[in-house]
């Protein structure tokens, strides 16, 4: 639940910094108060129904674009390790923290995690069988794909 509210809140400042940029341009270009242009652009009954609709969006977001996948494997983690690593590795996430029983990624790309306004982690609960990886959705299928190719390379 921690999670879901900490990428509403990401999402949301998004909308706000998008916002932002839509009002400040018209504000230096026209010379007028700052208040007066958010007063004539939310004056608008579509402004206020495309906002209306983005925020009901917002409160979905997180529930539609993130997930977790359970991962069988063989035996016990620690004997499929390496190609777990490699497999994230593939897919251009580094080992960021180790904790426990849980795995945490980041991507490699600096620029990638901007773009993504740092929502890029995926946790690893590799506590026991099977291991409970959480974060996109669609990196989470690259993922498994990728995960595949590595532990049926195993020796």
């Amino acid at each position: 639940m921690k999670n879901y509210f900490i990428r509403l809140g990401r999402y949301l400042l998004l909308l706000v910094l998008l916002m932002v940029v839509v009002i400040v341009p018209t504000v230096i270009n026209r010379k007028v108060d700052f208040a007066d242009a958010v007063n004539t652009i939310f004056s608008n009954d579509r402004t206020r129904l495309v906002l209306l609709v983005a925020v009901i969006y917002s409160f979905f977001y997180p529930l539609l674009v993130f997930g977790k996948k359970e991962r069988y494997i063989n035996g016990k983690f620690e004997s499929n390790r390496e190609g777990f690593l490699k497999a994230f590795d593939e897919q251009g996430y580094k080992l960021r923290k180790e904790s426990g029983n849980m795995l945490g990624f980041r991507k490699k790309s600096g620029f990638t995690r901007v773009m993504s306004m740092g929502q890029d982690k995926i946790e690893a609960d590799i506590s026991g069988n099977p291991v409970i990886i959480d974060g996109l959705k669609k990196e989470l299928r690259r993922l498994d794909v990728s995960l595949d190719m590595n532990l049926l390379r195993k020796e």
